[in-house]
């Protein structure tokens, strides 16, 4: 991300739309990128088949990514969903 979460809210603000939420999500698991971390069927790095089937990781990789995820969101999300209304 090149944004923080406030520089993307200001980013919207500025061009005049009034944010009403902001949220951390990924679309793509960190963890992923560890062989060591992915799914038994995704051991080899295949990008068509992670957008196909969804980055999949195995039960010790999705322990892991929800505690990374819960305890630090923002570090670890790549995207940020921003709710907005134009004024």
């Amino acid at each position: 991300m090149n944004l923080s979460s406030g520089e993307f809210a200001q980013a919207f603000q500025k061009e005049g739309f009034s944010v009403t939420k902001i949220r951390p999500v990924e679309n793509m698991h960190l963890l992923y990128k560890s062989r060591f971390f992915r799914a038994k069927g995704h051991k080899a790095f295949d990008a068509i088949l992670g957008r196909r089937d969804g980055y999949l990781l195995s039960p010790l990789g999705n322990l892991f990514q929800k505690v990374l995820i819960r305890l630090f969101p923002h570090q670890f999300c790549n995207l940020y969903v921003l709710d907005a209304k134009k004024t």
